[in-house]
């Protein structure tokens, strides 16, 4: 992505909408990451995860329709980010947006797969359910309707998704990459930190540098030397 986008950082994490699409014509990514705190997003956590896969149906995981836990924590990430992550009509703007719904997706896919079919269908009674997510209201801007998505020859699906990093055991460092864009903790496999970030554990496999360098943590921050 480095040289297709100009990345921007703010303070704040919410931009009135205008402002957005006026970044958006100048072909500009605009991100507001300020960290956790009152009215910003959290990201997941592995007890969040947890959570999540341990839902016995589609409508477990989906109740209530007007702003399930599985939808919230969704929305947490947007926020965490902001810019145009934090707006609705914006957000496909912004990469991390299809690395994002590709992970939501994935967790849908793993309960989808554990639990019988019979406990995979849209919700049937539309009363309970926000004007246009009915089962047979149309998936704007496609002609698919919304119970098409939980059918995977519906909607020509043809793809599958490789195991998380997080869900593989490891020995080694080298067992979670070859590159060393992650390293084994304890048995699971984690993102290794660039130049300037955080090795709270004071282990240098936690570090990655970009091209020469070794990576070193130094009292709590990787350098490269």
């Amino acid at each position: 992505m480095r040289g297709l986008w100009k990345l921007f950082r703010a303070p704040i994490y919410w931009a009135h909408r205008a402002v957005v699409f006026a970044i958006a014509r100048l072909s500009c990514l605009y991100c507001g990451i300020i960290g956790v705190g009152v009215g910003v997003g959290l990201l997941y956590t592995d007890a969040d995860i947890n959570r999540i896969r341990a839902r016995q149906s589609y409508d477990d995981l989906a109740r209530p329709y007007s702003g399930s836990t599985f939808e919230v924590q969704h929305g947490a990430i947007h926020r965490f980010i902001g810019g145009q992550m934090g707006t609705l009509t914006c957000s496909p703007n912004d990469p991390v947006f299809w690395h994002h719904h590709c992970f939501v997706d994935y967790q849908m896919e793993l309960i989808k797969d554990r639990v019988p079919a019979t406990r995979w269908t849209y919700p049937p009674n539309p009363r309970w359910l926000p004007w246009g997510h009915g089962g047979t209201d149309r998936m704007r801007p496609f002609e698919f309707r919304n119970e098409d998505g939980l059918n995977d020859e519906m909607i020509g699906k043809e793809y599958s998704y490789e195991p998380s990093p997080a869900d593989e055991t490891c020995n080694t460092d080298q067992d979670c990459s070859p590159t060393r864009l992650l390293w084994c903790d304890r048995g699971d496999c984690k993102a290794t930190a660039r130049e300037g970030g955080q090795c709270t554990r004071g282990t240098h496999a936690m570090c990655y540098c970009e091209g020469e360098g070794t990576p070193r943590c130094d009292t709590g921050t990787c350098r490269c030397t």
